[in-house]
């Protein structure tokens, strides 16, 4: 007898700081937002992203995932089962990560894997989506728990004081993948950008040390706001641009890889 379908949701996700940066080591906080969430549905119709997907995985045998389950999987997909989803794709809330979280958690080998090794796999599976990817998306829909990774080292947390934030939808849908690619491409050959990047990442490190230990400073988000304006100005819509400079009671920064989705606004 097949194993049925886990049925709980899986949350997007906010990256709250730590966009970009943590590509090159530095810290990243990320958050479940339960408003927009996926889960397992039978449907009258195949959704060829999913099948396309498990076919990927079948050929690539990670050996966290049961092969059996996957394939088991896959069948039903072909049958109509879908993954029933409020969140669009494009908009920077973690699409691919809900995705891959419920996968992960019906095709699991173990539920007692190290949260490295967790995180490894999540890395694994969500790079057929973004070229690469830091395997967080998935982490904090799986997990349903803020995810802290600094130094190295990854940790859940459930309690932390975060800072007001809503979300603003520009409308316009973006590719990770793409964004990413031209990110690097301009680390490598812009020697401005490279260091206001490195300015990026220390002030990301700081406001999360400082959520950490319950000392989030508003004026570091400031500082952090204005040079994404300028360092990320490429990445930020028009319509984005005009809200976030008339805006002065909210402090406004990218949400993902920017370039279109949701844009985050702190209180």
């Amino acid at each position: 007898m097949p194993t049925p379908l886990p049925t709980r949701i899986y949350p997007a996700k906010v990256i709250l700081f730590g966009e970009y940066t943590v590509l090159l080591g530095g810290s990243i906080l990320a958050v479940p937002y339960p408003s927009f969430a996926a889960k397992w549905e039978a449907g009258n119709q195949n959704d060829q992203r999913l099948i396309d997907y498990l076919n990927h995985l079948i050929t690539t045998q990670i050996d966290t995932l049961k092969s059996d389950h996957l394939l088991h999987l896959k069948q039903q997909a072909e049958a109509g089962l879908i993954l029933q989803s409020n969140l669009k794709s494009g908009t920077g809330l973690g699409s691919s990560g809900t995705l891959v979280a419920a996968i992960y958690d019906y095709c699991k080998v173990s539920d007692d894997l190290k949260l490295d090794s967790l995180l490894k796999t999540f890395v694994k599976m969500e790079s057929y989506f973004h070229g690469q990817s830091s395997g967080i998306d998935p982490l904090v829909s799986y997990t349903q728990s803020a995810v802290l990774r600094a130094d190295d080292q990854i940790n859940l947390h459930t309690d932390l004081i975060l800072p007001d934030y809503t979300l603003h939808d520009s409308e316009i849908e973006r590719d990770t993948k793409i964004l990413v690619t031209q990110f690097r491409e301009r680390l490598a050959s812009d020697p401005n950008f490279a260091s206001e990047v490195a300015g990026l990442r220390l002030l990301n490190d700081q406001i999360i040390k400082g959520i950490i230990n319950q000392s989030y400073d508003k004026s570091l988000a400031q500082n952090l706001s204005n040079l994404q304006f300028t360092t990320f100005r490429d990445f930020i819509p028009e319509s984005i641009k005009a809200l976030w400079q008339e805006d002065k009671a909210s402090t406004w920064k990218i949400c993902g890889a920017g370039g279109g989705g949701y844009f985050l606004r702190l209180g």
